[in-house]
Protein backbone atom coordinates (compact mmCIF):
# COMPACT_ATOMS: atom_id res chain seq x y z
CA UNK A 1 0.00 0.00 0.00
CA UNK A 2 1.41 3.56 -1.21
CA UNK A 3 1.62 5.52 2.03
CA UNK A 4 3.84 8.58 0.62
CA UNK A 5 4.94 10.25 -2.85
CA UNK A 6 8.41 12.20 -2.77
CA UNK A 7 8.73 14.74 -5.68
CA UNK A 8 11.71 16.07 -7.37
CA UNK A 9 11.32 19.82 -7.75
CA UNK A 10 13.17 21.97 -10.08
CA UNK A 11 11.14 20.92 -13.63
CA UNK A 12 8.36 18.60 -11.92
CA UNK A 13 6.57 20.78 -9.05
CA UNK A 14 8.48 24.36 -9.81
CA UNK A 15 8.74 26.20 -13.21
CA UNK A 16 12.07 26.68 -12.73
CA UNK A 17 14.14 25.64 -15.80
CA UNK A 18 14.37 28.70 -17.43
CA UNK A 19 15.25 30.68 -14.46
CA UNK A 20 18.44 28.56 -13.72
CA UNK A 21 19.20 28.68 -17.34
CA UNK A 22 18.93 32.51 -17.81
CA UNK A 23 20.88 32.64 -14.03
CA UNK A 24 23.57 30.11 -15.57
CA UNK A 25 23.54 32.40 -18.43
CA UNK A 26 23.96 36.06 -17.04
CA UNK A 27 27.19 34.53 -14.81
CA UNK A 28 29.19 32.89 -17.27
CA UNK A 29 29.25 36.03 -19.76
CA UNK A 30 30.20 37.58 -16.46
CA UNK A 31 33.22 36.04 -17.05
CA UNK A 32 33.27 36.41 -20.59
CA UNK A 33 32.50 32.60 -21.48
CA UNK A 34 29.59 31.95 -24.11
CA UNK A 35 26.29 31.85 -23.52
CA UNK A 36 24.82 28.17 -23.25
CA UNK A 37 21.94 27.00 -25.39
CA UNK A 38 18.83 25.84 -23.43
CA UNK A 39 19.00 22.54 -24.70
CA UNK A 40 22.95 22.24 -23.96
CA UNK A 41 22.64 22.42 -19.99
CA UNK A 42 19.15 20.41 -20.01
CA UNK A 43 21.42 17.45 -21.24
CA UNK A 44 23.36 17.63 -17.95
CA UNK A 45 20.62 18.17 -15.95
CA UNK A 46 18.70 15.36 -16.96
CA UNK A 47 22.00 13.20 -15.88
CA UNK A 48 21.92 14.42 -12.35
CA UNK A 49 25.04 16.25 -13.16
CA UNK A 50 26.54 18.57 -10.33
CA UNK A 51 27.13 22.24 -11.21
CA UNK A 52 31.32 21.47 -11.39
CA UNK A 53 30.55 18.40 -13.84
CA UNK A 54 28.47 20.92 -15.95
CA UNK A 55 30.73 23.91 -16.47
CA UNK A 56 33.67 21.62 -16.60
CA UNK A 57 31.69 20.12 -19.44
CA UNK A 58 30.52 23.12 -21.42
CA UNK A 59 33.82 25.09 -20.70
CA UNK A 60 36.99 22.21 -20.64
CA UNK A 61 38.91 25.34 -20.40
CA UNK A 62 38.35 25.70 -16.60
CA UNK A 63 40.30 22.43 -16.20
CA UNK A 64 43.32 23.76 -17.62
CA UNK A 65 46.08 26.02 -16.18
CA UNK A 66 45.09 28.79 -18.62
CA UNK A 67 40.91 29.28 -17.28
CA UNK A 68 40.08 32.87 -17.06
CA UNK A 69 38.73 32.66 -14.12
CA UNK A 70 38.47 30.30 -11.41
CA UNK A 71 35.53 27.63 -11.08
CA UNK A 72 34.64 27.83 -7.47
CA UNK A 73 33.57 32.10 -8.62
CA UNK A 74 32.19 31.07 -11.38
CA UNK A 75 29.49 28.37 -9.05
CA UNK A 76 29.34 31.10 -6.78
CA UNK A 77 28.08 33.49 -9.57
CA UNK A 78 25.40 31.11 -10.89
CA UNK A 79 24.11 30.25 -7.44
CA UNK A 80 23.71 33.82 -6.34
CA UNK A 81 22.03 34.54 -9.58
CA UNK A 82 19.28 32.14 -9.41
CA UNK A 83 16.69 33.91 -6.46
CA UNK A 84 16.87 37.17 -8.07
CA UNK A 85 15.82 35.54 -11.69
CA UNK A 86 13.39 32.58 -9.20
CA UNK A 87 11.68 36.03 -7.74
CA UNK A 88 10.39 37.32 -10.70
CA UNK A 89 10.11 34.06 -13.27
CA UNK A 90 9.65 30.75 -10.49
CA UNK A 91 5.82 29.42 -9.77
CA UNK A 92 4.16 26.12 -9.58
CA UNK A 93 3.60 24.32 -12.36
CA UNK A 94 0.02 23.29 -13.81
CA UNK A 95 -1.49 20.74 -10.93
CA UNK A 96 1.28 20.64 -8.47
CA UNK A 97 -1.39 22.37 -5.72
CA UNK A 98 -4.29 20.10 -6.95
CA UNK A 99 -2.09 16.75 -6.67
CA UNK A 100 -0.85 18.16 -3.38
CA UNK A 101 -4.07 19.00 -1.88
CA UNK A 102 -5.25 15.78 -3.03
CA UNK A 103 -2.22 13.70 -1.52
CA UNK A 104 -3.45 15.40 1.84
CA UNK A 105 -7.13 14.61 1.74
CA UNK A 106 -5.96 10.77 1.16
CA UNK A 107 -3.42 11.07 4.20
CA UNK A 108 -0.44 10.44 1.96
CA UNK A 109 2.66 11.87 3.10
CA UNK A 110 4.47 14.05 0.74
CA UNK A 111 8.09 14.63 0.69
CA UNK A 112 10.65 16.67 -1.66
CA UNK A 113 14.01 15.67 -2.85
CA UNK A 114 16.21 18.43 -4.58
CA UNK A 115 19.23 17.90 -6.26
CA UNK A 116 20.17 21.69 -4.88
CA UNK A 117 22.99 21.95 -3.13
CA UNK A 118 21.49 24.26 -0.37
CA UNK A 119 20.61 23.51 3.01
CA UNK A 120 17.05 22.21 3.68
CA UNK A 121 16.14 25.12 5.76
CA UNK A 122 16.86 27.60 2.54
CA UNK A 123 14.47 24.93 0.68
CA UNK A 124 11.70 24.97 2.94
CA UNK A 125 11.45 28.79 3.12
CA UNK A 126 11.05 28.77 -0.87
CA UNK A 127 7.98 26.16 -0.37
CA UNK A 128 6.70 28.60 1.84
CA UNK A 129 7.26 31.78 -0.48
CA UNK A 130 4.78 29.45 -2.66
CA UNK A 131 2.55 28.71 -0.13
CA UNK A 132 2.89 24.40 -0.16
CA UNK A 133 5.15 24.50 3.07
CA UNK A 134 2.29 23.07 4.50
CA UNK A 135 1.24 20.64 2.58
CA UNK A 136 5.26 18.95 2.68
CA UNK A 137 6.07 16.68 5.37
CA UNK A 138 9.87 16.31 4.55
CA UNK A 139 12.27 18.25 2.34
CA UNK A 140 15.76 16.39 2.29
CA UNK A 141 18.73 18.30 -0.43
CA UNK A 142 21.77 17.35 -2.15
CA UNK A 143 23.75 18.91 0.57
CA UNK A 144 22.85 15.92 3.61
CA UNK A 145 22.88 13.52 0.67
CA UNK A 146 24.77 12.11 -2.30
CA UNK A 147 22.37 13.50 -5.47
CA UNK A 148 20.03 11.67 -7.74
CA UNK A 149 21.18 8.89 -9.66
CA UNK A 150 22.37 8.03 -6.49
CA UNK A 151 18.96 6.98 -3.87
CA UNK A 152 20.89 8.26 -0.85
CA UNK A 153 18.61 11.16 -0.89
CA UNK A 154 15.48 9.25 -1.71
CA UNK A 155 16.64 6.81 0.98
CA UNK A 156 16.89 9.62 3.69
CA UNK A 157 13.53 11.32 3.03
CA UNK A 158 12.04 7.59 3.56
CA UNK A 159 13.35 7.50 7.13
CA UNK A 160 12.37 11.27 7.69
CA UNK A 161 8.64 9.89 6.21
CA UNK A 162 8.79 7.12 8.21
CA UNK A 163 7.98 4.79 5.20
CA UNK A 164 9.44 1.87 3.71
CA UNK A 165 10.34 1.74 0.23
CA UNK A 166 7.61 -0.24 -1.21
CA UNK A 167 5.15 2.15 0.01
CA UNK A 168 6.79 5.31 -1.70
CA UNK A 169 6.30 6.48 -5.46
CA UNK A 170 8.45 8.78 -6.75
CA UNK A 171 7.60 11.28 -8.91
CA UNK A 172 10.21 13.59 -11.25
CA UNK A 173 11.05 14.93 -14.39
CA UNK A 174 14.59 13.25 -15.24
CA UNK A 175 16.09 10.44 -16.03
CA UNK A 176 18.09 10.87 -12.56
CA UNK A 177 14.72 10.64 -10.74
CA UNK A 178 13.44 7.62 -12.46
CA UNK A 179 16.99 5.97 -11.91
CA UNK A 180 17.18 6.94 -8.60
CA UNK A 181 13.77 5.71 -7.70
CA UNK A 182 14.91 2.37 -8.87
CA UNK A 183 17.71 2.41 -7.10
CA UNK A 184 16.50 3.11 -3.99
CA UNK A 185 13.15 0.60 -4.62
CA UNK A 186 10.03 2.73 -5.14
CA UNK A 187 7.66 3.24 -7.51
CA UNK A 188 8.36 5.60 -10.67
CA UNK A 189 6.33 8.16 -12.24
CA UNK A 190 7.90 10.32 -14.89
CA UNK A 191 6.77 13.72 -16.60
CA UNK A 192 7.93 15.40 -18.83
CA UNK A 193 7.72 19.25 -17.43
CA UNK A 194 11.27 19.95 -17.00
CA UNK A 195 14.53 18.26 -18.50
CA UNK A 196 13.37 15.52 -20.59
CA UNK A 197 10.80 14.71 -22.91
CA UNK A 198 8.63 11.49 -23.10
CA UNK A 199 9.72 9.35 -25.22
CA UNK A 200 13.27 10.20 -23.68
CA UNK A 201 11.57 9.13 -20.45
CA UNK A 202 9.48 6.27 -21.47
CA UNK A 203 12.78 4.31 -22.83
CA UNK A 204 14.42 4.51 -18.93
CA UNK A 205 11.51 1.92 -18.48
CA UNK A 206 9.42 3.83 -15.50
CA UNK A 207 6.24 2.53 -13.57
CA UNK A 208 4.20 5.29 -15.61
CA UNK A 209 4.85 8.16 -17.62
CA UNK A 210 2.89 11.19 -18.10
CA UNK A 211 2.89 14.54 -19.94
CA UNK A 212 2.10 16.55 -16.62
CA UNK A 213 0.97 16.52 -13.33
CA UNK A 214 -2.65 17.30 -14.59
CA UNK A 215 -2.21 13.36 -16.56
CA UNK A 216 -1.21 12.51 -13.55
CA UNK A 217 -3.89 13.21 -11.14
CA UNK A 218 -6.36 11.70 -14.12
CA UNK A 219 -4.54 7.94 -13.15
CA UNK A 220 -3.86 8.63 -9.13
CA UNK A 221 -5.73 5.54 -8.33
CA UNK A 222 -3.34 3.81 -10.59
CA UNK A 223 -0.37 5.41 -9.52
CA UNK A 224 -0.93 4.57 -6.15
CA UNK A 225 -1.49 1.22 -7.05
CA UNK A 226 -5.84 1.72 -5.96
CA UNK A 227 -7.00 0.63 -9.31
CA UNK A 228 -4.35 -2.18 -9.64
CA UNK A 229 -4.92 -4.47 -12.82
CA UNK A 230 -6.33 -1.05 -15.09
CA UNK A 231 -2.73 -0.89 -16.09
CA UNK A 232 0.33 -3.32 -16.21
CA UNK A 233 3.00 -1.30 -14.43
CA UNK A 234 5.78 0.08 -17.13
CA UNK A 235 2.71 1.52 -19.43
CA UNK A 236 3.15 5.09 -20.48
CA UNK A 237 0.20 7.59 -20.22
CA UNK A 238 0.20 10.86 -21.88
Amino acid sequence: MIKAVIFDLDGTMLDSINAWWRAFNEAVVVFNLEPTPKERLLEFMNWGARLAEIVVGLYPVLETEASPVAMEDLMAEIRSRYPTNAGAQVGLLSGTLELLDLLRQRGLKVGVVTSRGMVADKQWHELNELKVAHLVDAVVTAAESPKKPAPDTIFECLECLGVSPEECVIVGDSLADVQAGKAAGVRTVAVATGVSDFPTLTAESPDFVFDNLISLIGELDSVLGEDEGKYPRGESHG
